[in-house]
């Protein structure tokens, strides 16, 4: 017995019950002396859930760069870990590698915009800053 080509495939199925799911399926042909095919060995496994979450994640990516809001994550010490390209065009920080240098302890706002908070207590936005402030998340 000889080993043949290697095998590694991804591909839906559908069950008998109508639900769709996705294999992998890995491995590789034994042949016979002659080279002939007499059977595979490999393994299958389904992997539905992980091309779940690769969907999920993908969809998440394309809110965080297509919004038009600017975005900064940062990880439990506040270290700055991702911005999106709109967080970059308002602040003029364009290098995330200096970004991640920086402690997100203090939140500059721009006067502009919370020149007109005793005239615009209805916004969300401002009702989430100053909710946010009173529970110290930024000091």
């Amino acid at each position: 017995m000889r080993r043949g080509a290697d095998f590694n495939a991804v591909y839906r199925i559908a069950r008998p019950d109508g639900e769709s799911r996705w294999i992998h399926s890995a491995g590789y042909a034994v042949t016979d002396v002659a080279g002939h095919p007499t059977r595979l060995d490999g393994i299958t496994r389904d992997v539905t859930v992980a091309k779940q979450v690769e969907a999920q994640l993908r969809l998440a990516q394309a809110a965080f760069q297509n919004t038009t809001e600017g975005i900064v994550i940062t990880d439990a010490e506040t270290r700055i870990i991702a911005v999106n390209k709109v967080f970059s065009a308002i602040t003029g920080y364009s290098s995330l590698g200096y970004l991640k240098q920086l402690p997100m302890h203090r939140l500059k706002i721009d006067q502009s915009f919370v020149g007109d908070v005793p005239h615009n207590q209805n916004d969300a936005i401002i009702r989430a800053i100053v909710a946010m402030a009173a529970r110290s998340v930024w000091n």
